[in-house]
């Protein structure tokens, strides 16, 4: 089944990814270089997950969203669902209330759900139109709604997350914000 709503959301077949999802939150998964693994070797396993991007811009977008939300819990096949950012159009208003909706939406997914940030929930807050609020407020304000759990993916399902070691300190170079 591929589920296919105006290049908002597609299912990717059969990735291979090591010790990927479906570890019980807590455990602690193996790393790319075999460490965290007590055998010293790679758990692959192919999977599918769902994945979303610049939804929902407008209130319409709010009912297809929650149908979506149901198709994806009704299939089976997948392991997680990400969001590549964008939950809201550049010129709608940054408000706290608007991101802790889209937020509160998104915990419907039955799956581990997987958020990055995109530009129109902090760096285009600046506009008019956005209610010119500093963009670097308002991206402290989505790492606080959307990772109140550290470390841990949100959904029904949460599931540990295991940051890629190789660029420690990359996010706080970047944002100047404390991680």
């Amino acid at each position: 089944m591929a589920i296919v709503a105006s290049a908002t959301i597609a299912i990717l077949p059969q990735i291979v990814f090591a010790d990927g999802p479906g570890d019980e939150a807590g455990e602690r998964p193996a790393q790319a270089d075999g460490s965290g693994d007590e055998g010293g070797s790679l758990s692959r396993r192919p999977f599918q997950f769902a994945l979303i991007t610049d939804m929902p811009y407008n209130s319409g977008e709010v009912a297809q969203l929650d149908n979506l939300i149901s198709e994806v819990n009704s299939e089976r096949s997948l392991s997680f669902v990400l969001h590549g950012g964008d939950v809201k159009s550049g010129s709608s208003v940054c408000s706290s209330e608007l991101l802790q909706a889209r937020f509160d939406q998104f915990q419907k997914f039955n799956l581990p759900f997987i958020y990055t940030p995109g530009d129109n929930e902090w760096t285009d807050c600046h506009r008019e139109a956005a209610g010119r609020f500093n963009p670097i407020e308002r991206l402290a304000k989505v790492r606080e709604i959307f990772y109140p759990r550290i470390g841990f993916s949100t959904g029904r399902r949460p599931q540990r997350l295991v940051p890629d070691g190789r660029n420690k300190g990359a996010i706080q170079e970047v944002s100047g914000l404390p991680v």
